[in-house]
């Protein structure tokens, strides 16, 4: 359990060239460094995992559609929780001016608890990478925060 992010891309082509640009990034290369970083399920990944589940019997190949992604908010050791929160929020800005990205509304690390405002504006691209039936309580969550 734990407090997660849900994403995905809009295009699940667009994965592999997602995977690439996002090593390519200064601060997915700090957060990999701190032991942390996002990505996208790919084709690969489902194939190393149907392969430990062939041949050890263990392993989730389908714990994500092609193309989809999470990140657990929670948990992070105390010494570094508010760098890799940052460092993911300007990751994700990065990630909307590049590829088309949903954020699933429901996730629950996209509450207050984790991230600041300005961080979930960075996350969710202004709200408007936001999707699910949660959508219209996050953005105005969002807004309450800013004007309080």
């Amino acid at each position: 359990m734990g407090a997660y992010i849900y994403y995905k891309l809009e295009n699940p082509e667009d994965t592999d060239r997602a995977n690439e640009w996002l090593d390519k990034q200064e601060e997915q290369q700090e957060l990999t460094k701190l032991g942390y970083s996002l990505w996208f399920w790919s084709e690969e990944d489902r194939k190393a995992e149907l392969e430990k589940l062939r041949t050890k019997g263990y392993g989730c190949p389908d714990i994500c559609k092609i193309g989809g992604g999470f990140f657990k908010a929670s948990g992070i050791d105390y010494d570094i929780h508010n760098k890799v929160l940052s460092l993911v929020a300007k990751l994700f800005k990065k990630l909307h001016e590049h590829f088309a990205v949903k954020v699933y509304s429901g996730s629950c690390a996209l509450r207050r608890d984790y991230f600041s405002v300005e961080e979930l504006r960075m996350i969710t691209n202004d709200g408007k990478a936001l999707s699910g039936k949660y959508k219209d309580k996050v953005l105005k969550e969002m807004e309450a925060e800013a004007i309080a």
